[in-house]
């Protein structure tokens, strides 16, 4: 499962998604020196669901959310060495541009344009290509309040740019970074849940207008300098509870589930416009399968998704992508070496792995039920090296 394939961009505050394209590349001269063949979904269902052979030694790589960076990159290294993967695109973050945008050559990485998200000519010629087969992500790939419990307030430097995308919807191909003169600061953020996972509550929009009004009125980006700024923004909240009623609305179990159906139609309606093609596959956008979304899938035409939330961790390490244990889903893992989230400097840290430890992961992943002790015990004597060095 990869994101991002590119060069890292230190004011994306997810840039740990991004997989260096040299590292990309080291990994697929691994996949191709040890004999693997890469396939796309459609063959991986007709493996699992239909008993079709595929070759002895398979791979199955998917890339989430249609960066632009995977066809400026993936793809221009995906046709070097003849492979080929499944793309999950949402259609709220199809970027509006049309025509082809460069694509990196071996010597232009430097200048060549990555950020952003790929426009619908892209995708096609992905497509068309047969180099990255496009698929569903679902349409918002978001965050929505579910209940009134403040957790905090939006500010410089924070992770809520999803508050950004809810507020501009029809600009959310430009706001892959926050956009400082977008980001309305100070506006409360709620208890919140993954789009699909959760009926959601509509907060008053008088109540994010006053702590937004607060901010501007009181300095703007420069309100947050004050180490009390985050006491001033409750303080004023609780009064605000007061006032007005904090949730307008709730979305009831009808509602939401409605919602999911909306959700995964338009993308699939979307897409198949586009493309001309037929979209059966879907990746749940952050794991955000629950049973009924699955079952509406199911109904809506999809004939198989990524594993995700609604499965428990047994049944999960269950699916072993094979004809053995038949179940219209599958299940994947990140190729990274170490993933420490929080690392020293309580920043956001991950390192993707070097080709020869992918492949040992190709075997972890294929042999689950034995290899993790062993694996593991390798990778903690592998990292204690590094860090000591």
């Amino acid at each position: 499962m990869y994101h991002s394939i590119g060069v890292t961009n230190p004011e994306w505050h997810w840039n740990y998604l991004t997989c260096p394209y040299n590292v990309f590349e080291n990994q697929l001269k691994w996949i191709e020196r040890a004999g693997y063949t890469t396939l796309i979904f459609e063959e991986v269902y007709d493996y699992i669901m239909n008993d079709k052979e595929i070759p002895k030694k398979a791979v199955f790589l998917t890339f989430d959310d249609g960066y632009l960076d995977n066809y400026v990159f993936a793809y221009p290294l995906l046709k070097k060495y003849g492979m080929k993967g499944t793309i999950f695109i949402n259609p709220d973050f199809v970027d509006k541009s049309n025509g082809l945008r460069e694509v990196y050559n071996g010597y232009n990485q430097n200048h060549i344009k990555n950020s952003g998200f790929c426009n619908w000519d892209e995708l096609k010629y992905l497509d068309e290509q047969g180099v990255l087969d496009v698929q569903s992500h679902a349409k918002t790939h978001t965050w929505y309040p579910v209940s009134d419990k403040v957790i905090d307030f939006r500010h410089p430097g924070d992770d809520y740019i999803w508050m950004d995308w809810n507020n501009y919807p029809d600009e959310k191909s430009n706001l892959q970074i926050i956009d400082k003169s977008k980001a309305r600061f100070g506006e409360a953020i709620f208890e919140n849940k993954k789009a699909l996972m959760s009926p959601r509550v509509f907060i008053s929009q008088n109540v994010q207008d006053k702590l937004n009004s607060y901010v501007n009125e009181n300095g703007g980006i420069s309100f947050f300098q004050q180490d009390n700024w985050r006491s001033q923004l409750s303080n004023l909240y609780e009064g605000l509870k007061n006032e007005f009623l904090i949730i307008s609305h709730k979305e009831t179990r009808n509602d939401f589930l409605e919602r999911i159906e909306f959700e995964l139609a338009y993308s699939k309606k979307a897409i198949e416009q586009k493309l001309n093609k037929k979209i059966e596959f879907l990746c749940w956008p952050g794991g955000s399968g629950t049973v009924e979304g699955v079952q509406i899938a199911k109904k809506l035409g999809y004939k198989m998704s990524t594993a995700a939330l609604d499965l428990t961790n047994q049944e999960r390490k269950k699916i072993l992508n094979s004809p053995v244990y038949k179940i219209s889903r599958i299940a994947r893992f990140t190729p990274v070496f170490y993933n420490n989230w929080r690392w020293r400097d309580n920043s956001k840290k991950i390192k993707y792995s070097p080709g020869w430890y992918l492949i040992l992961q190709f075997w972890r992943f294929e042999n689950k039920y034995y290899a993790n002790f062993w694996v593991k015990g390798l990778s903690y004597l592998v990292h204690k090296t590094i860090k000591n060095a």
